[in-house]
């Protein structure tokens, strides 16, 4: 509330100053009404409330997932057949690498 209430102050000031009939873009009021500290913190908040919508919706795929494949035996052997070939390929790699 306070921002928004800030922002419309800005623009009225603005509005005063210019010629009748002519108003500052909400992006250019935006731009000078605020400070370079408060541009970065809103920033810094859409980037965190962004980085947490998308990892919201990764954890609940993933939690889905785990949930199949818990209940299907027979992915779940192929999986660990897959692990354990790539398992035995690391191991051959490291006996046969040059020290």
């Amino acid at each position: 509330m306070l921002f928004r209430s800030a922002v419309l102050l800005a623009n009225w000031v603005r509005q005063q100053q210019s010629a009748p009939g002519q108003s500052a873009p909400v992006g250019k009021v935006l731009h000078e009404s605020l400070t370079d500290g408060a541009q970065l913190l809103l920033l810094g908040t859409l980037v965190v409330l962004g980085a947490f919508v998308v990892e919201t919706l990764a954890v609940l795929g993933a939690d889905q997932l785990a949930g199949w494949l818990r209940g299907n035996a027979a992915v779940t052997l192929w999986l660990e057949r897959i692990l354990g070939g790539i398992m035995v390929l690391l191991g051959l790699t490291l006996a046969f690498a040059t020290l």
